[in-house]
């Protein structure tokens, strides 16, 4: 956890995943602890990479029912272009209204972010 534990950022070690646990989530024009937050998980995505055969899966994790867009939370804030080697053929993002997975040492933090390298056969199907 890092600037006063108000947030915390885990990288997998095949680097295929990016984890994200904090008091709020991003913004697009941070200021204070949250320009720090950002910059980190900027410099955490740019480690995902992915294939043809692969996408870039993204899920938001939030009880609080607010005007918070998903895809804003998750790429517009951090900057589409930090995501340019992951999302070689499709995204798919989610967003739950639920009680995030617990931090590092069993923390409850409010908000969770995950990204994550997914095969291309795991995409939602309509019909």
């Amino acid at each position: 956890m890092s600037q006063k534990n108000r947030f915390g950022i885990r990288v997998s070690p095949d680097e295929a995943r990016v984890e994200v646990w904090s008091d709020w989530p991003p913004v697009f024009e941070p200021s204070g602890w949250k320009t720090e937050f950002r910059d980190g998980i900027r410099a955490a995505v740019q480690r995902l990479r992915s294939s043809p055969d692969q996408m870039l899966d993204a899920y938001y994790y939030c009880r609080e029912h607010n005007n918070a867009d998903a895809e804003n939370v998750l790429f517009y804030s951090i900057g589409a272009s930090h995501f340019r080697a992951a999302d070689s053929s499709a995204i798919r993002f989610t967003r739950a209204f639920a009680d995030p997975p617990l931090a590092p040492g069993r923390r409850r933090r409010p908000v969770y972010l995950r990204y994550q390298v997914a095969p291309l056969e795991a995409r939602s199907r309509k019909g």
